[in-house]
């Protein structure tokens, strides 16, 4: 599209050239100055045509290195991301800690790709944890492990989770698959975020807070799981698992009181 838009800026440009420059005949002229006339529009004519063909020539060829330089540049900023998973905190020791998602669906996987993009322009340098299930298509497994890496795709039973919260409970089960992060145990701290979270800066200092801690719905003081910092620990989790057959909605005049966090604590 870029390449479209400024190949017709530059039509646009060479067709207003055109239309200024040329000396159009004039019926009081002579024959002979009317010749002229059409004889130098006939060559600007066909120069100005052989300037278009240059300049989109000379674009595409811009465009195809730009393209050919920008991967190139992201594959390097994959590299030194994923040579650096750990983050050191104010000098201390270097920690291990993750940003998580769980993904289901083709449309959340542009909010991995998002959250992965953007991990790597703001230098963050945590490991990117991505939870799916484990009948996902093929081929959006593929490109999961392609950007995170094959040992950041993480497999779970979706069921084991989902099967567990009442279907009479009033509640959105899908979002309980969010509670798999609790199980990650080799992290001290992670980050779970939802897809459509956009990183707009640094945010490694989120995993100096105390934890659990998430942020709040508008003016509700529930909390919202759309991100979240926690701290793994199996036996909470299987706390939480444990509480899932007795889950209630927590108000029912509410539209979006089906929060995990809300529920579990």
């Amino acid at each position: 599209k870029r390449l479209l838009y400024v190949a017709w800026g530059t039509y646009m440009a060479l067709i207003t050239n055109l239309a200024m420059n040329t000396v159009h005949p004039i019926s009081s002229r002579s024959l002979a100055s009317n010749y002229i006339s059409a004889t130098r529009y006939a060559g600007l004519k066909l120069k100005t045509v052989i300037s278009l063909f240059a300049s989109v020539l000379i674009l595409t060829s811009l465009s195809l290195f730009y393209n050919v330089h920008f991967q190139n540049t992201l594959l390097e900023q994959y590299k030194y991301f994923r040579s650096t998973p750990t983050h050191p905190s104010h000098g201390a020791a270097p920690r291990r800690v993750a940003i998580v998602n769980f993904v289901e669906s083709k449309d959340q996987i542009y909010g991995v790709y998002s959250i992965q993009k953007q991990m790597m322009k703001h230098n963050i340098s945590a490991t990117h944890v991505v939870l799916v299930p484990h009948d996902m298509k093929q081929s959006f497994q593929d490109v999961i492990a392609l950007w995170v890496g094959e040992e950041n795709r993480r497999f779970v039973v979706k069921d084991e989770i989902v099967g567990k919260v009442s279907s009479k409970s009033g509640i959105w089960k899908g979002v309980f698959n969010k509670l798999w992060a609790f199980n990650l145990t080799e992290f001290e701290k992670v980050i779970v975020l939802d897809g459509d979270i956009l990183i707009r800066t640094d945010i490694t200092h989120w995993f100096d807070y105390p934890t659990p801690c998430a942020i709040q719905a508008k003016d509700d003081l529930n909390w919202n799981s759309g991100a979240m910092v926690i701290t793994p620990d199996s036996m909470e989790f299987q706390q939480m698992l444990s509480r899932l057959p007795h889950l209630e909605r927590y108000d029912a005049n509410k539209a979006y009181d089906s929060d995990p966090m809300t529920s579990g604590y």
